[in-house]
């Protein structure tokens, strides 16, 4: 038999606030692991030496929002705390939960628990000549210490 399965209503939350409500087009949230758990060495007569690397749960994420919104403006006000004075902020938590039906009623939670999240870049811009709507849109891009993936 096989398998379906219907995705929708993902919600992206920072300190407690969800932020899907103004987001953007195309990807509006991106979590990507993009360190190994584990390295490994081989020597002579392939021995082998693995190490647990503990970068490797670290995430680099990506949120676009429409620019002049709500979540962009709760987002910019962050990024101005952490430059404003770096060693009093107070790094950020966070969840994304994707809700996932297999399409005769069962309904599951993949989520991805954030802990010690900071902004790494500022946002930039673009203005556009030819109508392209990403000139509207804002990409924040952070990093959390660990996240966990659960699902329920």
């Amino acid at each position: 038999m096989a398998l379906t399965t219907l995705t929708g209503e993902d919600v992206f939350i920072i300190n407690d606030k969800p932020l899907m409500l103004d987001t953007a087009n195309g990807d509006i949230v991106t979590i990507e692991y993009s360190n190994d758990l584990v390295t490994l060495t081989t020597g002579k007569n392939t021995n082998t030496i693995y190490a647990k690397n503990e970068s490797g749960s670290q995430v680099d994420i990506t949120c676009k929002v429409m620019r002049g919104s709500g979540t962009d403006k709760f987002l910019n006000g962050l990024i101005s705390q952490q430059e404003r004075d770096f060693v009093g902020f107070t790094l950020m938590n966070g969840a994304f939960v994707k809700r996932l039906g297999d399409g005769v009623g069962k309904v599951s939670f993949d989520t991805y628990s954030l802990t010690g999240m900071a902004f790494t870049k500022k946002p930039g811009a673009k203005a556009n000549t030819e109508g392209d709507g990403d000139q509207a849109t804002v990409t924040y891009t952070m990093k959390a210490a660990l996240a966990t993936r659960g699902i329920l």
